[in-house]
């Protein structure tokens, strides 16, 4: 029984601690970013980063509301076709893409971060990442 108990125990705690969980990278390469076009990261975006359920490429843009506040407006793309003539992308200068897990539990809660990308002029000029948590 005690032993039972015991394995029970520990196995819980392998879990919630993620024990043998791997550092994730992003599947883009943030330095390669740098000087891209929208349309270069879109094409870069599309042929490496994973896509939704019903494939779907999902990414965040920042928007000004009509009260001059930004905010951050969730966008998904079925083809890059479809996502280079999207409007609110080429209007916005930040956007958020390529979404990963680094939280190392196991927990049905978990942090996430995405490459924040800063533009001018249509081009990639920084590189930065944030993190989401669902808590």
């Amino acid at each position: 029984m005690y032993k039972k108990l015991l394995f029970l125990m520990l196995s819980c705690v392998f879990l919630l601690t993620g024990c043998g969980s791997k550092e994730k990278k992003h599947h883009l390469d943030p330095a390669a970013l740098v000087g891209m076009t929208k349309d270069e990261v879109l094409t870069q975006a599309f042929a490496k980063c994973p896509l939704g359920h019903n494939g779907e490429l999902f990414l965040y843009v920042e928007e000004t509301s009509q009260y001059g506040t930004n905010h951050f407006c969730g966008c998904e793309f079925k083809t890059l076709a479809d996502a280079k003539s999207e409007a609110v992308l080429k209007n916005s200068d930040t956007w958020q893409l390529d979404e990963i897990k680094v939280s190392r539990s196991s927990f049905p809660f978990s942090e996430r971060e995405l490459l924040v990308l800063h533009f001018t002029d249509g081009r990639v000029v920084k590189v930065g990442t944030t993190r989401l948590s669902d808590l």
